[in-house]
């Protein structure tokens, strides 16, 4: 049933304990016990050890955990690469539950699924009553049948820094499906995934769908381009507060129902500062925004919205055009939409609110007399021939 098995009633292992340079494939946890249904290629009960320079492939799960499954446990991972595993319910690359706090930097997750249950989440990682840390992480076409194509969190407060999701794909949450969490995500990059369902609390936030009671997702130089959704073409949020910080939401991120292409708040509250909200979707509500608090921030529908409700303020709001490039590689781990000569986002930032210290690609602010708005920021311009072109890293 498993290719690894740590179990601490065998004294399960430790930091001291190292894999390294493996191929983990072809587990098939299919056993009679919830033991031997989870963690087809590796299986963590009270167990930590250092895991590096592996690759989890075509292993397969009953229930949780197709490439791995950790339980109280709280492994390293570096140099890993999760591919073409499968759960019937959860976490097909990857699950954590229990306290489980992995910490991950350099993984992939590729290709995972979770589906064939009625409830299937997390195909790239699920984690429940546990907070991961991950740094320098890709999820990229994994699918799930319910919820959270790249990554689902139940009470998990997950620590994302410089990830990638991109075309994963989900009922709800095409890339993250967030339940009563508040995840930290900072230098992230929402590419093209998509909320696949219609109708009722299915096809929302094809980038994120958050449905918390408590404060919810912090957004910081985040990116999100081109994501699909029946509600909430980037991020749907619900119950909860969710915070948009130096962030930007642009690129023809499209709800179907033409009812908040780039984001949606149902009974939520959104706080967005320092963002363009921007070109998003062919017509219709750009931000389908109910209860929501803004300062110094660019958003096409601005004037629409312009009235904040719920006794919230909206300071500084502006249209003009911020003249964004498309997402390319500009320096830093994911790629990001530069601001061009003339943008309106230039210098525009900082007023009634704090800026963050540095970009989507660690690039100090400010550059100029304020930060910029959105999640990049213009380095300075040189003469080139007879125009001017901006200097970047």
């Amino acid at each position: 049933w498993h290719v690894v098995h740590g179990v601490g009633e065998y004294g399960g292992m430790d930091s001291d304990a190292v894999l390294d340079g493996f191929t983990i494939e072809g587990g098939y946890a299919d056993g009679g016990t919830s033991e031997a249904k989870r963690g087809g290629g590796m299986y963590n009960l009270g167990s930590s050890p250092t895991l590096m320079n592996l690759v989890f492939r075509n292993n397969h799960a009953e229930t949780s955990g197709g490439g791995m499954y950790n339980s109280g446990s709280s492994p390293t991972l570096i140099n890993l690469a999760f591919t073409n595993n499968h759960a019937n319910t959860n976490g097909g690359g990857m699950s954590n539950e229990a306290g489980s706090n992995p910490n991950l930097t350099n993984v992939a997750f590729t290709s995972n699924t979770a589906s064939g249950s009625s409830i299937s989440m997390g195909a790239g990682m699920y984690s429940k009553d546990s907070s991961a840390v991950l740094n320098y992480v890709t999820f990229s076409m994994n699918i799930a049948g319910t919820a959270g194509g790249g990554m689902h969190l139940d009470a998990s407060d997950t620590n994302l820094t410089n990830v990638l999701f991109s075309n994963n794909s989900s009922i709800a949450g095409g890339a993250m499906n967030i339940i009563s969490s508040s995840p930290s995500l900072t230098n992230v990059l929402f590419d093209s995934n998509h909320a696949t369902g219609v109708g009722a609390s299915s096809g929302y936030g094809g980038a994120m769908f958050a449905v918390v009671s408590r404060p919810g997702p912090l957004l910081t130089n985040v990116t999100a381009t081109g994501n699909t959704a029946d509600k909430g073409g980037a991020i749907y949020v619900s119950n909860s507060t969710t915070t948009l910080k130096n962030s930007t939401i642009a690129g023809m991120n499209t709800a179907r129902t033409d009812d908040g292409h780039a984001v949606f708040t149902n009974s939520g509250t959104l706080v967005i500062e320092n963002t363009i909200v921007y070109a998003n979707g062919p017509a219709g509500d750009e931000t389908g925004i109910g209860q929501f608090s803004a300062s110094a921030n660019i958003m096409k529908d601005s004037i629409t919205h312009s009235g904040c409700v719920g006794g919230f303020a909206c300071t500084n709001m502006s249209d003009a055009d911020p003249v964004l490039g498309s997402l390319a590689d500009n320096g830093g781990f994911t790629r990001t939409m530069a601001l061009l000569n003339g943008s309106g986002a230039i210098d525009t930032g900082g007023i009634n609110t704090t800026c963050a210290p540095v970009d989507q690609r660690d690039v100090l602010r400010p550059q100029g007399p304020r930060c910029d708005i959105g999640a990049y920021e213009k380095i300075g311009d040189f003469i080139f021939g007879n125009s001017f072109e901006g200097l970047e890293p």
